[in-house]
């Protein structure tokens, strides 16, 4: 899997416990807007 779905599988139970009822889709463009903001440190964790 790419970085971008292996940080998703990290961070998508914080999103769902955070938002109770929320949908995969909203999940995925939080997550998807959070990516685009982490520092390459960040995301070389999921290299």
């Amino acid at each position: 899997p790419n970085a971008y779905i292996l940080y998703r599988k990290d961070r998508h139970h914080l999103i769902r416990a955070g938002n109770p009822g929320i949908h995969n889709n909203e999940i995925s463009t939080i997550l998807g807007r959070a990516w685009n903001l982490e520092t390459n440190e960040v995301r070389l964790k999921y290299q």
